[in-house]
């Protein structure tokens, strides 16, 4: 790839990528509305996403929302009231806090995540078979550009 290719790839990410993440935070939002169940802000889904994937210390979890550990105390607490989130002494080192999402964290998180990506659905069966074809190839690459992150 020549420079110019890549400059124009780095200019579609950053188009592209705030675009998609928009749509994805309108539509939890709009799940959150109709769902009196959820009652989850953003950020607080987010450190869902996050520990339904594995779990994480409290320091990691508030370096990777870019927030202070008090913050995201408050968030926790929230969490662990709903049933959605265990709070409990690192095994390895008692003075770290492991955070994991619950069967029923874990749940939630598949309800929601299906939900949205039902809505993704929608927009990518407006595609030709071949644009969709297209799209997934260059989700694969961006995948592996952003591996390491």
């Amino acid at each position: 790839m020549n420079i110019a290719n890549e400059s124009s790839a780095s200019k579609e990410i950053l188009e592209a990528v705030p675009r998609a993440m928009r749509f994805i935070r309108s539509e939890m939002r709009h799940f959150n509305t109709i769902d009196s169940e959820s009652g989850l802000t953003i950020p607080q889904f987010r450190i869902l996403v996050k520990l339904a994937k594995g779990p994480n210390t409290h320091k990691e979890v508030a370096d990777w929302m870019g927030i202070t550990p008090a913050t995201l105390t408050r968030m926790i607490d929230t969490l662990v009231l709903r049933k959605l989130v265990d709070r409990k002494p690192s095994t390895v080192d008692r003075r770290q806090i492991l955070l994991q999402a619950t069967p029923l964290g874990k749940s939630f998180y598949d309800r929601y995540r299906k939900k949205v990506q039902n809505k993704i659905d929608q927009r990518v069966k407006k595609l030709t078979s071949a644009e969709a074809d297209d799209l997934l190839r260059g989700l694969k690459v961006l995948s592996k550009v952003f591996n390491d992150v």
